[in-house]
């Protein structure tokens, strides 16, 4: 009988001192505690879209929600004229989405015409679209005050504003723009 005491106690010394082993090692080693990132902050996502993306124009920033993850999304126009937005981790820093903004719908407008290719009206497109770094061409005149050598464009652009360009194309200036908001 005290035989079998003593195995039970042995045992248990055993086991309770294979249960504290682990405890005893981590506190040797004082494993720190696991620390959550700091988060990114604005500027340091910015200047990451900017080396990622050199070539793009960066048009808002606004924080957001994707996929149960606090982001910041870029609303990015790239060299072709195409819109994107970008979502950017808010503790990796990291951009984890990229999706392509539709462009808006056009309805009720006049087809545009196809401008003469030598010709001034040709030259006073080109230079309200480099004005305003292109958009869809929605009307095209001439000012009448001054024998037709002053065109005024009109001109949809890929945020759905439009721009309203004065020009000279026979002097290759441009007079004014002016960005409307559409009326809803």
């Amino acid at each position: 009988m005290v035989t079998q005491r003593a195995w039970r106690m042995g045992g248990l010394a055993v086991l309770l001192t294979l249960l504290m082993v682990p405890g005893f090692i981590a506190l040797d080693q004082a494993i720190p505690a696991p620390v959550r990132p700091a988060p990114t902050t604005v500027r340091a996502s910015l200047t990451q879209m900017r080396t990622d993306f050199p070539t793009g124009q960066i048009l808002t920033m606004v924080p957001d929600v994707y996929r149960r993850r606090m982001v910041y999304r870029y609303r990015v126009r790239a060299t072709n004229g195409r819109l994107w937005h970008f979502y950017v981790d808010v503790m990796t820093g990291r951009i984890i989405a990229r999706e392509r903004v539709p462009a808006p719908a056009v309805t009720g407008l006049p087809p545009a015409a196809a401008p003469n290719p030598g010709g001034l009206r040709a030259k006073a497109v080109q230079l309200a679209r480099s004005a305003v770094g292109g958009g869809q061409i929605v009307t095209v005149e001439t000012s009448s005050e001054d024998h037709g050598r002053t065109y005024v464009i009109k001109l949809l652009l890929t945020n759905g504003h439009y721009a309203k360009v004065q020009v000279i194309p026979k002097l290759a200036r441009v007079l004014s723009v002016q960005i409307q908001r559409p009326e809803h």
